[in-house]
């Protein structure tokens, strides 16, 4: 049981959760931070995955795997490598950068 105040952000924390399994990147998670107002920082891979708390869970994983891949695929990026990919900048799109700031 979570406070009342509390009951919105347990729930889209949940929906993220049970998205994850979904999708089978549950094992991949090594943290989700849901302390800060509109965002999930998720801890995928190497990678931090900001994540609007209002975004369509499931789209958002799809986008994330399609931009891993095609990156991978290009050569720009591999699941090995670290960065940040947000998707809290603009509905729709996703943002990364790496994490030695290239």
């Amino acid at each position: 049981a979570v406070a009342e105040e509390q009951q919105s952000r347990m729930s889209y924390t949940l929906s993220l959760l049970e998205t994850l399994e979904e999708w089978e990147l549950l094992d991949d998670c090594s943290a989700l931070d849901c302390s800060t107002t509109g965002t999930l920082l998720l801890s995928y891979l190497n990678f931090q995955v900001k994540i609007p708390t209002t975004g369509d869970f499931d789209y958002i994983l799809q986008s994330l795997e399609a931009a891993l891949e095609t990156a991978e695929a290009d050569g720009r990026i591999s699941r090995e490598d670290s960065g940040t990919f947000d998707f809290t900048v603009t509905e729709g799109k996703v943002y990364y950068s790496a994490a030695d700031g290239q």
